[in-house]
Formats: C-alpha cells, sequence, structure tokens
C-alpha cells in the first residue's frame, strides 16, 4: 500500500534553481584576431557571383551609355539600294521651289569654297565623316604658300535626278532611317591657283578658267530616333549605266541578306 506524500509547493520567488549561477561571467577566451579572420573568409561561390552581376551591370551601363550617344549611328552608309540615277536625255522635273534652290546651291558653294579655302571646320559640317576626312588629308598635303580661288560664273541650273529614303535596322535605335537627294548641277566655273614664284603676279595661274562642269551630287539627311539632322554631302556620283544597275542590284542583295540575319 503506498503512502502519498504531501505536495510542498514553491512560491515562484523561492524556487531554487537546479544550476547555481556563477556570480562572475567570463567573456570568450577566443582572440579577437582569429575570429576577425574566420569572419573575412568569402566564399568563392559568392565572389563569383557578384563578380558576374557587376560585370554584367557594367556591360549594361556600357551599352545604354553608347545608346544614348546619337554619335554611334553610322553616317556613311553608301547609296540606299534601289537608287537610278537618271542621265541628261530623261530628265525629272526641274526645281521649281525658288528657296529650296537656293538652299541647296548654298550647299554647293559652302561646299567648294571650304576647299579651296583650307577650311576644315567648316566641311566637317557640310559633309559626311569620311568625304570629311578625304577632304582634310586632301588639304593638309597641299603646301601652305598655295593659294586657291574657286568661283562660279552665272547661275548654275539644278535639277532633282533621285529622291529615296530608307529605314534603317539597328538595334536600339528605333525610328532611325535615310533620306536621300540626287541633284544634276550644271554650271561654269573658274579655278584661279597661285603659286610661290607668282607672288609679284597679281593675276595668279589659272587652271581651267572658264570651265563648264556637269556633277551629280548626293545630298543626305538623317533621322534618328524620329528627329531629323542637318542635311550633309554625301558625294558625287556618275549616272546610272546597265553595269552599275547590276551592281547596285548585287548591293542591294547583300544588304538584304544581312539584315534578314542568318535563317
Amino acid at each position: 500500500m503506498s503512502t502519498k506524500l504531501p505536495l510542498r509547493l514553491y512560491r515562484p520567488l523561492h524556487r531554487q534553481c537546479p544550476v547555481q549561477a556563477s556570480s562572475v561571467r567570463y567573456f570568450s577566451s577566443t582572440q579577437t584576431l582569429a575570429r576577425g579572420s574566420r569572419s573575412r573568409r568569402v566564399d568563392p561561390v559568392v565572389a563569383a557571383t557578384a563578380a558576374r552581376q557587376q560585370v554584367g551591370r557594367a556591360s549594361n551601363a556600357r551599352q545604354e551609355e553608347q545608346l544614348s550617344d546619337e554619335r554611334n549611328v553610322p553616317e556613311d552608309i553608301g547609296l540606299i539600294p534601289g537608287t537610278f540615277v537618271h542621265v541628261p536625255l530623261f530628265p525629272l522635273t526641274q526645281l521649281s521651289i525658288t528657296q529650296r534652290f537656293w538652299y541647296e546651291l548654298k550647299w554647293m558653294r559652302s561646299r567648294a569654297a571650304a576647299w579651296f579655302q583650307a577650311d576644315s571646320m567648316s566641311i566637317s559640317n557640310i559633309c559626311v565623316s569620311n568625304v570629311a576626312d578625304k577632304f582634310k588629308e586632301r588639304i593638309d598635303a597641299r603646301p601652305p604658300s598655295v593659294q586657291m580661288r574657286w568661283e562660279t560664273i552665272g547661275k548654275p541650273t539644278c535639277t532633282i535626278v533621285s529622291n529615296v529614303a530608307s529605314p534603317l535596322s539597328l538595334p536600339g535605335y528605333e525610328e532611325t532611317g535615310v533620306h536621300q537627294i540626287i541633284f544634276r548641277i550644271r554650271s561654269e566655273q573658274r579655278l584661279k591657283i597661285s603659286r610661290p614664284q607668282d607672288v609679284h603676279d597679281d593675276s595668279g595661274s589659272d587652271l581651267n578658267p572658264r570651265g563648264k562642269v556637269e556633277e551629280y551630287m548626293v545630298m543626305q539627311r538623317m533621322y534618328v530616333r524620329g528627329s531629323p539632322k542637318n542635311w550633309k554631302i554625301w558625294g558625287f556620283i556618275d549616272p546610272s549605266t546597265p553595269a552599275s544597275i547590276e551592281r547596285s542590284e548585287e548591293y542591294a542583295r547583300k544588304v538584304n541578306a544581312y539584315q534578314a540575319g542568318p535563317a
């Protein structure tokens, strides 16, 4: 027969902890230097992932910076495929708007005057980059003592023989394209060159003093993200011939194949 023992109640303030806490608490004896060395250990996987993310952010930043700079858009892309330049036997409509005629004539005169006056800054403003670079090379090769003076005699006649535009498929540049107009310009020009031996000769030496010239000038305007840029001189070309038409068609096929990408 079991004997029931009476229960003893311990009040909360009088309960004793089974393990008595020490009156003095000692901090960890681990050396600070050792703990610091362990905390500075880097997981190689985490480091590699962070490096890849940093490189990705840097490349994206560079790409955004390049796309924001419109100077990265190629300025000289050649003639638009399908461009046809009529010979004088089949002239198109003459320029009828006086303001437009004088606008284009201003560009022609500015281009010629800048070249003969060795004005590199003006050439860069009115010509595409490749044409401007060629002009600068020829200006640098010109002897400093040689002076050139160019002028037109009378009023040149100007005829539009081609007017085409084409969009450009450039990543990051939506609504970007190129517009090219070809003018046939007939004029009478005079070029006077003064060489060192002609210092005391005010008349100088004439080269083709009154020559009639027929030129086919290509004017180009770029549209970058829908914003039109200034008209610039792309260069001069010859009238279309059966051989040049065949080359143009072959070039158009290559351009279309390139824009289509791999099949």
